[in-house]
């Protein structure tokens, strides 16, 4: 069934393209925390499974963003399919790293530019 997710999305350099030219991005897939995922983990404590959400998502990205989108669970662990264009409005935080560092840096959702100037750097 289609709902509202929050979704962690990674993103490739023509999807970090796209945002900085359209404010929106088209893609079919991101991670949320699903029952399956959940039941999967040992750890209860949201903002843990958040940040371990965010690794996972990320782990061949330099760039994550979280939005909150139309989407359906897959079946698959904490895959989604999300059914719409993710807009930055949408989006609740982006994060980026960089090549010398395997942290996150976050970015709240008013600071599109400083996060697009970041990855773009890369």
């Amino acid at each position: 069934m289609n709902q509202i997710m929050r979704v962690w999305i990674p993103l490739d350099e023509k999807s970090i393209a796209a945002l900085g030219a359209q404010n929106s991005i088209q893609v079919t897939e991101g991670f949320s925390l699903t029952q399956q995922w959940l039941a999967e983990c040992d750890e209860d404590d949201p903002e843990i499974l958040e940040d371990d959400l965010l690794y996972e998502s990320g782990a061949h990205s330099m760039a994550v963003i979280v939005a909150n989108v139309a989407a359906i669970e897959t079946g698959h662990s904490a895959t989604v399919q999300i059914q719409q264009p993710v807009a930055a409005q949408d989006v609740v935080a982006f994060f980026a790293r960089s090549s010398l560092d395997e942290d996150f840096s976050w970015f709240g959702p008013s600071e599109i530019h400083n996060f697009l100037e970041l990855v773009q750097r890369q």
